[in-house]
């Protein structure tokens, strides 16, 4: 299951027509892009791509252990010195986002103190760098109901996009809905 798309919306919504299309889909993205910023997490990604890192990087412990701060759900290959380690030779954890890779003692490298040209030496890691293959099923419902939450603004957006005065009171913009940022604080990145 990817992220939620406008069919996902319009059902939650019951709405027939394709006459708001274009304004559901700009609000899905503002929704998962709320979302991913609240918890600082790409929950879904369908690409792969290559980082690379630095042995003088301090998320290295023991030479054989780095640690993840960016979640990654899965790997295609781990280089070290320009050397591909075949899958057997590492291991990372058995749920995602994985928080570690370790080289297991068969390895003939280490994340540092490995002779090459470079200085600092570096090491690529290839993969999908996202929370997990699937989202979540509360990330995916909490898409739905902020995209439906800022689709019903639209209505009212005159009166209550900024601060309003109702007879010697004054009343603000309301923050997003509750039961939004209660499932996004689960999943909060605090590092």
């Amino acid at each position: 299951m990817s992220y939620p798309l406008i069919e996902d919306i319009k059902n939650h919504l019951s709405i027939a027509s394709n006459t708001d299309d274009y304004l559901l889909a700009l609000q899905l993205t503002q929704a998962i892009a709320i979302i991913e910023s609240l918890t600082g997490r790409t929950f879904v990604s369908n690409s792969t791509s290559t980082k690379t890192f630095y042995t003088d990087n301090r998320s290295i412990v023991n030479n054989r252990k780095f640690v993840l701060y960016d979640d990654l759900c899965s790997i295609t290959s781990l280089s070290i010195n320009s050397s591909v380690i075949a899958s057997n030779k590492y291991r990372v954890g058995d749920r995602t986002p994985y928080y570690a890779i370790e080289l297991l003692p068969t390895c003939p490298y280490t994340f540092q103190n490995y002779s090459t040209n470079e200085d600092p030496s570096s090491f690529s890691i290839t993969g999908n760098w996202s929370y997990s293959i699937e989202c979540p099923r509360d990330i995916f419902g909490a898409i739905i109901r902020l995209s439906a939450w800022l689709y019903h603004k639209k209505d009212n957006a005159a009166d209550y996009d900024r601060p309003v005065a109702f007879s010697n009171t004054l009343n603000l913009s309301r923050s997003l809905p509750s039961d939004v940022t209660e499932i996004t604080s689960a999943y909060e990145r605090f590092f």
